[in-house]
């Protein structure tokens, strides 16, 4: 197998839940298989209720013991998500470090994602809640880096690679990005899903891949249902694929950016990772 280049920083914000097992051990597995890749996992502050303000003799005094139990809440978080990386970066203690902030994770993370070259967050299995929407944004639209959402149970190195192609921007950010993990995989499968798929309009995308040394084999997926995400989840699933790429979509730019019918299904129920660029 070819020597597989860097992946650089990998970003690993920890939560203290479930999902930092799937999220740090997908970036270790990574930087293992990846020489000179290193891990920086992050704890940031939790954004807590606002604490409730009580009428009192001099005025109004804050509920002490609401305030008290809440940051008792915040360091047991705290101390449960030193306490994962410890248990899974023991071994890896040259690749990886544990990095502390005291700012709330938004903020965290719109600072630190800018100089990582790959953020990764927990995809929604094993019961575990989904990924906050507001952290995609962040991490995609506010500071562009590419996301990796970790919701695949220790695929092979070499598993196969979908690529979801569709001739946008996205699409294309997301092949780049993805370049240095297709190197070495047993098979690489760019697919576009529609009515208007063809095998020629996915010529060039081979011919790109095969000039970085990556070969891969085109696919015309027709929608499952009319709904390309289920289409490419499927394929995905056929090929026994480790790893799907694609170009991330969304709509507005309110408080909660809204996904695109494609990106949203693949986000709540893909299991596999997940590799997206905007």
């Amino acid at each position: 197998m070819a020597t597989r280049e860097t992946l650089g920083v990998l970003l690993v914000p920890l939560s203290g839940a479930l999902g930092d097992a799937r999220a740090l051990g997908c970036a270790l597995r990574l930087a293992k298989a990846h020489p000179g890749t290193v891990v920086d996992a992050l704890i940031a502050a939790a954004v807590l209720a606002p604490m409730p303000i009580l009428a009192g003799v001099d005025g109004l005094i804050p509920f002490d013991p609401l305030q008290s139990a809440m940051n008792e809440i915040e360091r047991a978080r705290r101390q449960h998500a030193r306490d994962n990386f410890q248990q899974l970066a023991q071994t890896a203690t040259d690749i990886a470090r544990l990095l502390e902030d005291a700012q709330p994770l938004g903020e965290a993370l719109s600072q630190r994602a800018l100089l990582a070259d790959y953020v990764l967050l927990p995809g929604p299995v094993d019961q575990a809640p989904g990924v906050d929407p507001l952290l995609l944004q962040t991490v995609l639209f506010d500071c562009g880096r590419p996301l990796l959402l970790a919701a695949g149970q220790s695929a092979a190195a070499d598993a196969p690679v979908l690529v979801a192609w569709n001739g946008g921007a996205e699409a294309a950010r997301a092949i780049s990005a993805a370049k240095p993990m297709l190197s070495g995989c047993s098979e690489v499968v760019i697919a576009q899903v529609g009515a208007g798929a063809t095998l020629e309009a996915l010529a060039p995308v081979l011919d790109y891949l095969e000039r970085h040394g990556v070969g891969a084999q085109p696919r015309v997926l027709a929608g499952s249902g009319g709904h390309a995400g289920a289409a490419l989840l499927e394929e995905a699933q056929r090929l026994g694929a480790g790893l799907l790429v694609m170009g991330a979509y969304g709509h507005g730019r309110a408080r909660q950016l809204i996904f695109g019918g494609t990106t949203r299904h693949v986000i709540d129920h893909a299991r596999l990772d997940v590799l997206l660029a905007h």
